[in-house]
């Protein structure tokens, strides 16, 4: 609602309705307690970009130490990851310095080394266990079992957006088409003078955000389908952006007919 009014309520049924949402919100393990904080976290950083009010930074810190503590370091090299990509994009690179906040890093420690440490001293070979092998050593190698081929989470990406993978297709390549041309047009200085802002950026954030964890876990040994939780959320909150502004032209016939199957499916 804050950054698209007219499409919230359509993005969170979207998001609830998703195969993915719904198999991983009923399944035994911790990916969906990585994903919904992330997702909470990287709205709040959006929040702080536009408004530069620095409450919105305790939304990132927090709900990143929560996702830490879900699933380990994977969760703030996403977000910074992401965040890096944006400001490149953006040429921006101040956003890099302002994130870096001493209170929310206070905030962020506060609530996850407590945790790790007592781990640690109850179990002195849990930083060598968690962080080396399920981090390191599960992206780098082999050892679990879990390789695939590097086109692995396309497919998973397409059944983790049923029965909204049409509805999805369109409206991420929207958002991407939208991206390009508020690049091209970022070229030429004088289409902004006098404006604080070079355009509309919460599409190039979102479709970023989409893509860094599908890209990123492709080069990944190990594959799982849980590793691309993350990327759902984004994608369907242009779902809901996409419906609202489509609402009074209408959708094509064919994508209409497209998604009527992967519904009846």
């Amino acid at each position: 609602r804050r950054f698209r009014r007219g499409g919230q309520l359509d993005a969170a049924l979207i998001t609830v309705s998703c195969a993915a949402i719904i198999g991983f919100a009923r399944g035994a393990s911790t990916d969906m307690q990585l994903a919904a904080p992330f997702c909470i976290g990287m709205l709040g950083w959006y929040a702080w970009y536009e408004t530069d009010k620095k409450f919105w930074l305790f939304d990132l810190y927090f709900f990143g130490g929560a996702a830490t503590l879900a699933k380990g370091p994977v969760a703030p090299f996403m977000a910074l990851g992401i965040i890096f990509l944006f400001a490149a994009l953006r040429r921006e690179w101040s956003l890099l310095r302002r994130t870096i906040w001493w209170p929310g890093i206070v905030l962020y420690l506060a609530m996850v080394l407590p945790w790790f440490i007592a781990v640690q001293h109850r179990n002195p070979q849990f930083v060598r266990i968690f962080f080396l092998e399920h981090n390191l050593e599960r992206f780098a190698t082999d050892r679990f079992r879990h390789a695939q081929a590097i086109w692995y989470y396309i497919p998973v990406m397409a059944l983790a957006l049923m029965p909204w993978l049409a509805l999805a297709c369109s409206a991420l390549w929207d958002a991407v088409r939208t991206s390009i041309n508020e690049w091209k047009v970022r070229r030429n200085p004088d289409r902004y003078i006098g404006n604080p802002r070079t355009g509309d950026a919460f599409p190039e954030f979102l479709v970023l955000w989409a893509l860094f964890p599908v890209v990123f876990f492709s080069f990944s040994e190990s594959k799982l389908p849980g590793y691309i939780l993350p990327a759902v959320p984004p994608i369907t909150i242009l779902c809901g952006d996409y419906l609202n502004r489509m609402r009074k032209r209408g959708l094509h016939i064919r994508l209409l007919a497209v998604h009527a199957l992967m519904v009846g499916t």
